[in-house]
């Protein structure tokens, strides 16, 4: 940082050691430490990008099966999941991780057997 207006940087200087003693706290408390700034409200441009890749999402799954679509999806959440929430809630991983499994293996067959052949028709 350039030498500058004293006063500003005694600011900065400030700001930064509370939000240091923010962290410390939070953290001798058990809270997770990820800072505010990280943490924001979704743009309109998020919200129309989110909205095109969940049509994309279900124009794929009206093609394919449903089923093994929600079946990967759920794993996929699986992994995700210890990324995204506190220690506390990471046994979700392994329950979506598991569910996802059971309904994929649940929905899909082998493509060398008819649809007769499986008892679908």
């Amino acid at each position: 940082m350039k030498a500058g207006n004293p006063a500003l940087e005694e600011m900065l200087r400030k700001q930064q050691i509370k939000r240091c003693d923010e962290l410390r706290r939070a953290h001798e408390l058990g809270q997770p430490m990820q800072p505010p700034e990280l943490i924001r409200k979704p743009s309109i441009i998020d919200k129309v990008t989110l909205l095109y890749r969940t049509t994309r999402i279900i124009r794929t799954m009206k093609k394919s099966s449903w089923k093994t679509t929600v079946g990967g999806l759920l794993i996929a959440a699986g992994q995700a999941v210890p990324s995204l929430l506190p220690p506390a809630w990471h046994w979700l991983s392994g329950t979506f991780t598991g569910l996802g499994g059971i309904v994929l293996g649940m929905a899909a067959r082998d493509n060398n057997v008819s649809s007769e052949a499986a008892g679908v028709r």
